[in-house]
């Protein structure tokens, strides 16, 4: 796999039949303005694929790339805006270095959980 994610990024990765109610029901629960990011894994790109690898029994690697490469690869302006989601990702954090925001496992603590 090649994006422009930085190989150190935790990505949150969903499973929306599982996440989404008690994920739901936790915002609810807590005061007014809560901000939360929950999922069912937070993972680097680079755990990501090495674990499809496992359960696929495929060979994988993980190469940190520009955006200019996946608009090379991927034609019609759609490799540039892949890889501008992608560089997103790095940039923003996904909210994971806000402060104020509630991740999974600040959830876990108090007995939120999926």
């Amino acid at each position: 796999m090649q994006s422009p994610t930085s190989p150190d990024m935790l990505i949150p990765h969903l499973n929306p039949r599982k996440d989404l109610g008690a994920w739901a029901r936790a915002l609810l629960q807590l005061p007014p303005d809560s901000t939360v990011m929950a999922a069912s894994e937070w993972m680097t790109w680079p755990q990501r694929i090495k674990t499809w690898g496992v359960v696929t029994g495929v060979e994988t690697s993980y190469k940190q790339t520009a955006i200019e490469d996946l608009d090379e690869h991927i034609p019609g302006g759609a490799g540039k805006e892949i890889g501008e989601m992608y560089q997103l990702s790095s940039d923003f954090a996904y909210n994971a270095h806000q402060a104020d925001t509630l991740k999974t496992w600040d959830l876990e603590k108090v007995g939120f959980g999926s």
